[in-house]
């Protein structure tokens, strides 16, 4: 074999490795071209296509559609609802409100005992107000001020008692309740805090015919909101700074309750005890740690504000698991001004200062 051939099949055996190389990168390579191709016809941002989005796409409510829906003409045949019906039905104004996926009939028999109703898609925060025209048609507003307000009612999953607050404000029949104590829940802003895991309708009652007629709930595992029952939009304003009290005084109430008992912990952080003018002498009296007055974590809370405003000192103890635990209490402003509220410490009881105070029982 000649040379010039040997050197041919040479370069022919090069070209076909070459060649098949060639393939196996462009097979490789050719999904990510091709999804690269399809993001960019898309004309989408993906953030990362490796970890896709697994929640779906919201429809979008179609008033029109949902207006057909209910066919309107027939509305006026409808009879009147049972007493009670719309007691727990959040309102706005004077109109009923529900969630998209509220069945039609029920949504159809508010409009012929209102007039009119709100319809609200809280994932795509919007909200329509729908009103019949009295001959068959109905139209619809689309609201500016009002829509978050709506929105707002729904997205906080309130307790349907608060909306039955609502109502019995608005009507004047809370008049003809008086509701439960609210003496041992804590305060914030001036106003109580309505645990919605201990506290219960008449508590809430109670607290909105209790200057100033409105107070916050806190739901299970959520911040507190402010609850106005006197207003339409039942949620009030939260402003920065009582937010960061709000807080605060939440996690101190909980831990007190919680090492000390529910009364010292209506006492610490509950409704502001006030000096008058009677408060100083008795507050300012020196007595000795033996004669300080000492209280179960669970005696009544009147004997231990009875025992503050004599002494302006307690002590406070709770056996966990056998083990004694006690804690000193005090007024540590016993010269404020009269119209102004006392603030209190806790402390532990060491061994030592229990020892004197034991020794006169041996």
């Amino acid at each position: 074999m000649s040379q010039g051939n040997l050197i041919a099949m040479k370069l022919s055996g090069m070209f076909r490795i070459g060649f098949v190389a060639a393939i196996v990168t462009a097979l490789i390579l050719l999904p990510s071209c091709i999804a690269a191709g399809d993001s960019n016809m898309a004309g989408t941002s993906t953030s990362n296509p490796d970890h896709p989005s697994t929640e779906p796409p919201r429809p979008v409510f179609n008033t029109r559609k949902y207006i057909e829906s209910l066919n309107p003409q027939t509305i006026a045949d409808l009879g009147e609802s049972k007493a009670g019906t719309y007691d727990k039905v959040p309102f706005y104004k004077e109109a009923p409100l529900y969630s998209i996926d509220t069945p039609a009939k029920t949504v159809r028999q508010a409009l012929r005992d209102y007039g009119s109703f709100g319809i609200v898609d809280a994932p795509n925060n919007k909200a329509r107000l729908i009103k019949s025209l009295g001959n068959g048609d109905l139209e619809w507003d689309t609201l500016r001020y009002e829509e978050s307000d709506m929105i707002n009612l729904f997205k906080n999953e309130l307790n349907p008692d608060l909306h039955y607050l609502r109502h019995l404000v608005r009507s004047g029949k809370i008049d003809g309740h008086t509701g439960k104590d609210i003496d041992h829940l804590p305060y914030a802003n001036g106003k109580p805090i309505l645990f919605e895991d201990s506290e219960t309708l008449d508590h809430m009652i109670r607290a909105a015919k209790t200057e100033p007629k409105s107070f916050y709930y806190a739901p299970k595992e959520k911040d507190p909101i402010l609850i106005d029952p006197g207003t339409d939009k039942l949620i009030g304003n939260h402003i920065r700074d009582e937010e960061k009290r709000l807080r605060r005084v939440v996690v101190g109430y909980k831990s007190t309750q919680e090492k000390q008992g529910q009364p010292l912990a209506s006492i610490i952080w509950g409704k502001p005890m006030i000096a008058n003018h009677d408060s100083e002498g008795p507050l300012t009296s020196k007595i000795r740690q033996t004669t300080y007055q000492t209280f179960r974590h669970d005696d009544p809370k009147e004997d231990m504000v009875a025992a503050l405003q004599h002494n302006g000192r307690f002590r406070v103890y709770k056996e966990i698991d056998g083990k004694k635990y006690e804690y000193k209490v005090k007024v540590v402003n016993p010269r404020a001004e009269p119209g102004e509220a006392f603030k209190f410490s806790i402390e532990p009881v060491s061994t030592t200062k229990r020892l004197p105070k034991f020794l006169r029982f041996w």
